[in-house]
């Protein structure tokens, strides 16, 4: 008879006959337990199955018993943001539905009535974000033999429809540039000049910035206030800094490169802003509405870069895609094939963005670059 730790649940394994047993003592992994089960639940269990007495009633765990065994798992494989989002779905919006149930008596329809009050509230693409957890909670149960299916392998959710694209045109780009001020003017060039997602803008720091082979080095992002690596492996990448955004980056340079830290702070505290949300509320929305512009998302910045790229006609995708922070085309070719005017895409040393010369020739600028970083 062997004792072991699973995932910090304590479990027995021995042979009765010819079969080999394994089962859970629902006990967390420590020292007390360990002495418990060795001094008292395993003599007990040989003598059972020594003089052929039937082993006692198995306790079968709650929903939440498997739900502490995924967090504890997940801590130190996802990321902290990540960690704490799916925390919070299990806390608010999972546990208080499944924690206190026995794990073997959910079935399907509990598992449908859950999705369908989702269902209400959110589109399908969160339900089966939060579904995932659920299936991985299901999953252990069905590992240890507790349950012999996982319910939520039945569940099929409705065709997810991703929302239109809705690129900015040159005329609302130009409004925009100069109806802002200050650093979110430079804020909004970066965004359109260079197609990177609000995440990463937000953790460029002077650094990254190389103003004389003209280059932007993006290493990581920042969401719910901490520095994380960006999105996906071909995000860490590098943008030129095309001849549209060079004035910017200097203009920006005189507001925060002294520094030496991060390109965009809060002037209200003086550090990097800790999500997009904050600069949507006091920026973007009351800039839409001051000029005129129909309500987007902040996104939209990155689709009307790659919509006026490939429409440029003077790149490949394969390049559109890496500066992009895409991992293949298929992005690019799914999501805005409809807004390729011309099939035939090259590459060139400059070509006309915006309406703007976009030309990364550094002998075409006056004067010195800055030293940064």
């Amino acid at each position: 008879m062997k004792l072991y730790s699973r995932a910090g649940t304590l479990y027995l394994t021995y042979y009765h006959g010819f079969d080999r047993v394994r089962k859970s003592t629902g006990l967390p992994d420590t020292r007390e337990n360990r002495k418990f089960i060795e001094n008292k639940i395993i003599p007990e269990l040989l003598f059972e199955l020594k003089y052929g007495e039937k082993e006692k009633e198995k306790v079968i765990p709650k929903f939440e018993h498997y739900a502490d065994i995924y967090l504890s798992e997940q801590q130190n494989r996802l990321k902290a943001h990540t960690f704490g989002k799916y925390s919070r779905i299990l806390k608010n919006e999972i546990i208080p539905f499944f924690g206190s149930q026995q794990i073997d008596l959910i079935k399907v329809t509990d598992v449908r009535i859950w999705v369908n009050k989702q269902l209400e509230k959110v589109v399908p693409k969160t339900v089966s974000e939060k579904l995932t957890i659920i299936r991985m909670i299901f999953r252990y149960a069905l590992e240890d033999e507790i349950i012999n299916r996982n319910p939520v392998d039945a569940i099929r959710l409705p065709a997810r429809v991703k929302p239109d694209i809705e690129p900015f045109t040159v005329e609302e780009v130009g409004l925009m540039l100069k109806g802002s001020e200050d650093w979110y003017r430079n804020y909004l060039a970066v965004a359109f000049y260079t197609g990177m997602r609000i995440g990463e803008i937000l953790a460029l720091k002077w650094s990254d910035i190389d103003m004389n082979k003209r280059k932007i080095h993006v290493r990581r992002s920042i969401s719910q206030g901490s520095e994380t690596t960006p999105k996906t492996i071909g995000s860490v990448r590098q943008i030129p800094i095309f001849d549209t955004l060079w004035t910017y980056l200097q203009d920006q340079y005189r507001h925060t490169g002294l520094s030496n830290s991060y390109l965009f702070v809060s002037k209200m505290t003086g550090s990097a802003f800790n999500d997009a949300t904050s600069l949507r509320d006091s920026r973007w929305i009351p800039m839409l509405k001051r000029l005129g512009i129909p309500y987007r998302q902040q996104k939209n910045t990155r689709h009307t870069f790659a919509v006026q790229m490939l429409n440029s006609g003077t790149m490949r995708i394969t390049d559109i895609s890496r500066l992009m922070g895409h991992n293949s085309t298929q992005m690019l070719l799914t999501r805005y094939a409809k807004f390729i005017k011309s099939e035939e895409i090259k590459i060139e040393e400059k070509f006309d963005l915006f309406g703007l010369k976009t030309g990364t020739n550094e002998k075409k600028v006056k004067g010195k670059a800055l030293k940064i970083g």
